[in-house]
């Protein structure tokens, strides 16, 4: 797929240097461990993992010397003090790639030494295939053991990986074939799910598959990821493709996401259901904001198509989490459509991360940055944009994260930078910067890391502490034009966003649902503020309805919290006035959604 991958029809426009006070907050970088080279790196995987109960934070990789050593770093102290190159895999046997990890805790634990690390990898040797599993404990670092499980034969790609907090281990992989035609696709997934074995200390480990077809042009999947909500019983798998399911914009093909989900743990999945991106039943946000006039004009010249004929695509990688109402998030870069089938215009402003956040059966895309290149290059290696996505362990906030290049002249992500942004699911604010401008933050701007935060790795869940939030990153320092070269590993341990960096409210135009309702079909309606606001007991709300339904109004803390859900059935056409009793509410800013037919309105109330 590389020639799908380059700037088509548009050029790369020239880039501007950041102005020196953008952002000012220079992050403290440690040294952690080290590896023999870098190409287990640029296969995104989980391997930065941070368990909050235990204030530890584990980072996996491969070890020097050998190409087939694992092992991890580790700190229970939140991440200021470390042990290093801690090997928990090697064999003479089996060859390794491409490993997942993360921290099991037993129930009821608060002693890191009492917990395991879990990891598993795609294995083979000269005879086999199959899937790596296992487990060392954090006390006894010579306490460790591997299986390797030969019995499916399958080529594993284990790009999906996640440990729900009800200590269940989850990883999704294509299914590829290692006879016949090499890699090919077998038109499914296979779910791997380990359950805690209290006798055998150990997990018991599990395969399911589900059909997850692919448009024979395409192949197969470009990338599946797995994640659980805080209450471990929801969760979702996506996978990038095309399944034929999506509409397609005339002469033009695209990938858009596909999704399953399990409201029992994993015991069963429904789907798939896709995202329609464009046209005219696709995402208004997309469709009509995306893309600018001018841009669109530079595109296609002086006689543009209408937003609903134009195509848009995802990239090739993206990240899933599910927040504290267990709505999914897909972070993701999006652009228009090239000319080539499944390509991606990436030229500087026609190309943006998007957090696609759930709501009910509708879905609000949120922008979260515009990029100014797509593309890196490290020897015989490349990555894109590597958009990664964490959240708090209860789910309250959400952050997504990038490499970027914003050096000027550059037209490849070869000098990249970490980007983030949060989202507070409950309101839709997004974080400032620390000029409080309404743009995302360079975490490593002006650090040791500016400019060479290569491959870099974002945590499932972040740290915690009153109403900061920090999220940890780990990048790799080497050699880019010789990726065959000695790595160190740098951990970013003081990067956080506060709760007052969430300032721009509703992160600015926010649009759910999908473009081309018909009035007829649905109903339309206008809420309007309410009155009195600020008040002490009761206050009302006027909305208008184009025709008779039920709406819902959701009040949110100013931290979050739902507290109060009503739901007003069967109003009429017409006005109507819905009174909000705050009887039990302290004083305080509220915020307060009303909801109809996958149409949201928003706004801001006090209670004195």
């Amino acid at each position: 797929m590389e020639e799908n991958t380059t700037p088509k029809q548009v050029k790369t426009l020239k880039q501007k240097m950041p102005l020196p006070d953008r952002d000012v907050d220079i992050v403290n970088i440690i040294d952690i461990g080290t590896s023999t080279n870098a190409y287990q790196l640029y296969v995104k995987r989980s391997t930065l993992w941070v368990n909050t109960d235990l204030n530890t934070v584990s980072f996996y990789h491969s070890l020097m010397p050998g190409y087939f050593n694992f092992g991890y770093d580790i700190s229970t102290d939140g991440g200021s003090n470390w042990d290093l190159d801690i090997g928990n895999f090697a064999s003479d046997e089996i060859g390794a790639r491409f490993p997942n990890h993360g921290i099991y805790n037993p129930t009821g634990n608060t002693n890191p030494d009492n917990a395991f690390i879990v990891f598993n990898a795609k294995g083979f040797n000269t005879e086999n295939n199959g899937i790596i599993t296992g487990l060392s404990s954090i006390g006894d670092t010579s306490n460790y053991s591997f299986e390797f499980d030969t019995a499916d034969q399958l080529d594993y790609n284990l790009s999906g990986f996640d440990i729900t907090s009800n200590g269940e281990v989850f990883s999704v992989s294509p299914m590829r074939s290692t006879e016949g035609d090499l890699n090919e696709y077998l038109d499914s997934l296979v779910i791997i799910k380990g359950v805690w074995n209290e006798t055998a200390q150990n997990f018991d480990y599990t395969s399911t598959k589900i059909e997850a077809l692919i448009e024979e042009d395409f192949g197969a999947p470009v990338d599946v990821k797995i994640a659980f909500a805080p209450n471990g019983e929801t969760g979702y798998i996506t996978m990038l493709g095309n399944n034929g399911m999506a509409d397609q914009i005339e002469y033009f093909t695209n990938i858009y996401p596909i999704y399953w989900k399990t409201t029992n743990g994993g015991e069963t999945w429904e789907g798939p259901e896709f995202i329609q991106l464009d046209g005219s039943t696709g995402l208004e946000a997309i469709v009509n904001h995306h893309l600018s006039d001018e841009k669109i004009a530079e595109l296609f010249g002086n006689n543009p198509p209408a937003r609903t004929d134009i195509s848009y695509t995802t990239a090739y990688d993206h990240d899933i989490t599910v927040d504290q109402y267990d709505n999914l998030h897909i972070a993701v870069v999006i652009g228009p459509t090239g000319s080539d089938p499944y390509s991606i215009i990436t030229a500087k402003n026609y190309i943006a991360v998007w957090d696609f956040v759930e709501d009910g059966d509708s879905w609000c895309p949120v922008e979260m940055g515009r990029l100014s290149t797509f593309r890196g290059n490290f020897g015989d290696l490349t990555e894109d944009n590597r958009v990664q996505i964490s959240r708090t362990e209860t789910g309250e906030k959400v952050f997504v994260s990038w490499h970027d290049t914003d050096m000027e002249g550059a037209e490849d992500n070869n000098a990249p930078n970490i980007f983030c942004r949060g989202i507070e699911p409950s309101t839709f604010r997004l974080t400032t910067n620390s000029s409080n401008e309404d743009v995302p933050t360079n975490v490593t701007l002006f650090s040791d890391g500016m400019w060479k935060s290569y491959f870099y790795n974002a945590p499932n869940v972040i740290f915690t502490e009153s109403s900061n939030y920090y999220i940890p990153f780990v990048y790799a320092d080497f050699d880019p034009t010789e990726p065959n070269s000695n790595v160190q590993f740098k951990y970013i341990e003081d990067f956080s966003s506060s709760e007052s960096d969430f300032q721009n409210e509703w992160g600015g135009d926010i649009y759910c649902g999908i473009v081309g309702v018909k009035e007829n079909e649905q109903a339309n309606f206008i809420a309007s503020s309410n009155a009195p606001n600020p008040f002490h007991h009761k206050t009302t709300f006027e909305i208008e309805l184009s025709k008779e339904t039920n709406i819902q109004l959701k009040v949110f803390s100013n931290n979050g919290k739902l507290v109060s859900d009503n739901t007003f059935s069967n109003l009429p056409q017409g006005k109507n006035t819905i009174e909000f009793n705050a009887e039990g509410l302290i004083q305080g800013i509220y915020f307060y959604t009303f909801i109809a037919n996958g149409k949201k309105s928003s706004g801001k109330m006090m209670v004195y």
